[in-house]
């Protein structure tokens, strides 16, 4: 356990200051859960009533169009970043020549598949799609990686609702400290921090069988103000996280601890300035959301008083107070009484208009959230595309989906970066070659965007540039002297998505010319003596008698 490096007051202290400087964006939140996403969000995280709680959310969602563009945005993002079906990812250095020796290539990709498949075998897959979908509502999300010591797999992933937790930026505007608050029962807390650190309250909620009482935690991540890079000796980590019951006093810390690699992980859609939360797509659609349901509401009032209008009752009939409701009857204002139960208005309203108006607007929202981008290759029903125009369409996502390279940034780099140490300390990876002592490892993404973009690289060489090449070659065959083939051959594989262990070691290959060379001399000169040989057999068997061409030129010596 490593000592924290606030005391409890301090760390208290710091978690308030957070909660009061993200006041003002819960309205916006609750704003976009009660019309977006409703079971996204946790703004009540104090309630400890009910630890289950099945409470219903969605009563202001007539039209549910916004939590359908919001269910297809997350799917598309999904595979769009993180295909679970591809390998996603691969490692590289910063050292572009040093990438090209054989055995780094080799290691490098090696280690990315260790890192991968241990991804693949914890809960990542499960975890990440809640992530999506609070960033692209809400602008903001938050994940936690952390060792697990179970069978399956070396990591564990937690995503944290919105309003459940609270950040702070660092000077270069990286979310480096990170709290969240946390309602746990009586047996989570004892099984997760040990009965002897638990309080008296705990601890008596399980002698008397109460299990499931619940208990406010606060968990803190912060860095290490006390840490110098480069100092491997004592254990001071990087970055520190104490957990603490709220509201007792008798028990500083429910537990302590260090982390070599920050394990929260927030990301932000796209942000203003140095604000430490972001906007995302549900902050540009909530109102359009808004619009949706007052048009539903109004179109399914208008339909009911079609069917059944308020009326007017002539004297007699019973009714108490005078109502415009679909099927309220009202009493007559007529002294004569001699109308009878008439309707109280007649409706002529347009529900085509309605209708239409409605239809713009869950397009309006569709697009607010790139459906039309991300069922653009899923609605050719053709089925006949040619990988042309899959490019064409893939650099268009690109286009548009430009706040996905901050997805990657804040969220998946981070994350591969975290698995990566755990992976390493648990001697999940291949041997580390000499030649990466020292070495920063950069991530290279291998999803469907990035892929169409390498594949996009890849096609113009191999058809603009060689195409262009390739006639002025006929003329001038030294304008090929310009060109690597090695280098563009080895490129183009990689573009293409081809395993660096499929490749041969460069040295490898200069073998095998100099074996090819030695080889072809070697035939060469057998075929140069064969021929003299059978020069010299024709000459010794040559008639010298008789008058001929050959008589003729040994005449002439």
């Amino acid at each position: 356990m490593q000592d924290p490096a606030m005391m409890r007051e301090e760390a208290e202290a710091l978690v308030a200051q957070l909660k009061q400087q993200r006041q003002t964006w819960e309205p916006t939140w609750r704003d976009i859960g009660n019309h977006i996403a409703p079971y996204y969000h946790e703004l009540d995280t104090t309630d400890t009533k009910n630890a289950n709680e099945g409470d219903t959310r969605d009563s202001e969602i007539i039209n549910g169009t916004p939590g359908r563009a919001l269910a297809v945005a997350v799917s598309g993002t999904f595979n769009a970043v993180c295909d679970p079906t591809e390998e996603w990812f691969g490692l590289q250095t910063g050292d572009k020549e040093l990438n090209k020796q054989h055995d780094v290539s080799v290691w490098l990709e090696a280690a990315s598949k260790a890192i991968l498949d241990e991804i693949t075998k914890s809960n990542f897959y499960t975890v990440v799609p809640e992530f999506f979908a609070n960033i692209l509502a809400f602008g903001t999300a938050a994940q936690i990686c952390l060792e697990d010591f179970g069978r399956d797999s070396a990591l564990w992933f937690a995503n944290i609702p919105i309003g459940s937790y609270y950040v702070g930026n660092d000077s270069r505007n990286r979310a480096s400290v990170f709290a969240r608050s946390m309602s746990m029962t009586a047996m989570q807390m004892v099984k997760e921090f040990g009965k002897e650190n638990c309080s008296m309250r705990v601890r008596e909620a399980m002698a008397n069988k109460q299990t499931q009482t619940m208990f406010n935690v606060d968990h803190l991540i912060y860095p290490n103000k006390d840490y110098v890079e480069g100092q491997f000796m004592g254990k001071q980590k990087p970055f520190i996280d104490c957990y603490y019951e709220c509201g007792e006093k008798a028990i500083p810390f429910l537990r302590t601890g260090g982390f070599d690699t920050n394990p929260a992980q927030v990301a932000r859609w796209m942000t203003r300035g140095n604000k430490a939360y972001g906007f995302g797509p549900g902050h540009n659609t909530v109102r359009s959301c808004r619009a949706l349901q007052a048009y539903e509401y109004d179109l399914a009032l208008a339909r009911e008083k079609e069917i059944n209008p308020p009326m007017i009752a002539p004297p007699g009939v019973k009714s108490e107070a005078y109502s415009l409701l679909p099927g309220y009857i009202n009493p007559s204002t007529d002294p004569s009484g001699t109308q009878g139960l008439r309707p109280a208005y007649q409706i002529a309203f347009n529900t085509q208009h309605a209708k239409e108006a409605i239809n713009e607007i869950k397009e309006e929202i569709r697009e607010s959230f790139y459906n039309n981008i991300f069922l653009m290759i899923a609605n050719d029903t053709g089925g006949k595309m040619t990988a042309r125009e899959v490019v064409e369409r893939a650099h268009e996502k690109r286009l548009a989906l430009t706040p996905i390279l901050r997805l990657t940034n804040e969220h998946l780099t981070p994350t591969i970066a975290r698995a990566a140490e755990i992976c390493g300390k648990r001697g999940k990876l291949p041997p580390y070659p000499d030649a990466l002592r020292g070495q920063q490892l950069v991530v290279q993404y291998k999803s469907v965007l990035a892929a169409a973009a390498a594949l996009e690289k890849a096609n113009a060489v191999s058809s603009h540039i060689l195409g262009f090449v390739a006639p002025i070659a006929e003329l001038f065959p030294e304008a090929l002297d310009n060109f690597e083939g090695d280098e563009m051959v080895r490129e183009h594989f990689k573009n293409s998505g081809g395993p660096a262990s499929n490749l041969r070691d460069p040295a490898k290959v200069e073998e095998i010319r100099a074996n090819r060379a030695a080889m072809q001399q070697a035939q060469q000169k057998q075929q140069e003596a064969m021929q003299a040989a059978e020069t010299a057999k024709s000459l010794s068997q040559a008639d010298t008698g008789s008058k001929n061409a050959l008589t003729d030129l040994v005449n002439q010596q």
